[in-house]
């Protein structure tokens, strides 16, 4: 159990916080067997912690959230949330097969992050499209928002909602729909993978909504236009540093200029490797990247709990193969 300080005295402030900006890594979730792996989910937290900008935790993607059995989905926030200690924001998917799963998913953190009185922010991330049509989506989030007192991120991936429920009609959030939610002044923003004609649209119907973060949740778009609120990046559970060069330099946060020629040139070459990177692990997020984590010495064990492609020797020898070009140290977790 956990046993935290209070380290922030009206916590329940912090966690009504604008939405992050910049850099979001969802963890990947380290496993023995079935099991959580805690030891290796610290390492993972630590080597992550000082370059993000916020975490996510329980993705259905990366975290393996919708495959996790009920009782490993709260040891993972539970143990991720003792690390962190609020150092950072954090996500939290909550997303389940059906609303009545959902609801009581949200139900079961939000009671942990009260009972230990959690002193960061905390930010709901949900993939609607997953368990419940565009019918009554706003309806849904109303009811659902009087439940919590922290506030939601939607999340629109018809990539993940084609792939594993291929007969479901719409897989994407419709415009008109999503207009109606963000006048929820409980969603804060949005997650977005998809075409560019759909993300322009997006952007249009939330243009009156000030605090509303759209972010991209495609790593290849982000390389090549990126957004101005951020990216999440399943990358940055093994390269946190160079994916937070390559976000702060495309969101101009840094407070140098990035005019020089080398600077430009270095940054090219950062974006190079991660789309190297990424074109590995886009097939099987979450399978690959850990076989990377494990290669090099952050986490433990590559168990997955989704059934999957299997990695061959040939994916094996790619991969190490490429952490050797780039000079990143298997074994130490170092580049």
């Amino acid at each position: 159990m956990m046993s935290w300080e209070k380290v922030i005295s009206d916590s329940m402030e912090t966690r009504t916080a604008e939405c992050p900006r910049g850099l979001i890594c969802p963890l990947v979730t380290p496993l023995h067997g079935s099991r959580v792996d805690a030891a290796s989910l610290q390492r993972l937290v630590e080597h992550v912690l000082k370059d993000v900008d916020a975490v996510l935790l329980n993705d259905p993607v990366w975290g393996e959230g919708l495959a996790l059995a009920a009782k490993e989905r709260l040891t993972l926030v539970e143990a991720a949330l003792d690390c962190i200690r609020g150092r950072c924001p954090v996500l939290i998917s909550v997303t389940g097969n059906t609303s009545r799963e959902t609801a009581l998913i949200l139900s079961e953190f939000d009671h942990l992050i009260h009972r230990y009185n959690y002193p960061g922010p905390v930010f709901w991330v949900d993939t609607p499209i997953w368990y419940h049509s565009n019918r009554n989506l706003p309806q849904f989030y109303k009811a659902l928002s009087l439940e919590t007192p922290f506030e939601f991120i939607i999340c629109n991936n018809p990539s993940f909602v084609r792939r594993f429920k291929s007969a479901v009609y719409h897989k994407n959030i419709r415009t008109s729909v999503l207009k109606k939610i963000s006048e929820n002044n409980r969603i804060i923003g949005l997650i977005f993978t998809g075409s560019m004609k759909r993300s322009l649209v997006y952007q249009q119907a939330i243009r009156f909504h000030q605090r509303f973060r759209i972010y991209d949740g495609d790593e290849k778009n982000f390389l090549e236009r990126p957004s101005s609120s951020g990216v999440l990046a399943g990358g940055s559970n093994f390269l946190p540093a160079p994916w937070r060069k390559i976000t702060n330099s495309s969101l101009n946060t840094n407070d140098e200029q990035k005019t020089w020629p080398d600077r430009i040139y270095e940054t090219w070459q950062t974006g190079n490797m991660l789309a190297d990177f990424y074109s590995f692990y886009c097939r099987e997020p979450a399978s690959v990247v850990k076989q990377i984590l494990q290669q090099m010495g952050i986490i433990s064990s590559k168990s997955t709990c989704e059934s999957g492609e299997k990695m061959n020797e040939s994916d094996v020898a790619g991969i190490e193969k490429l952490l050797a070009r780039y000079g990143i140290n298997q074994g130490t977790g170092t580049k």
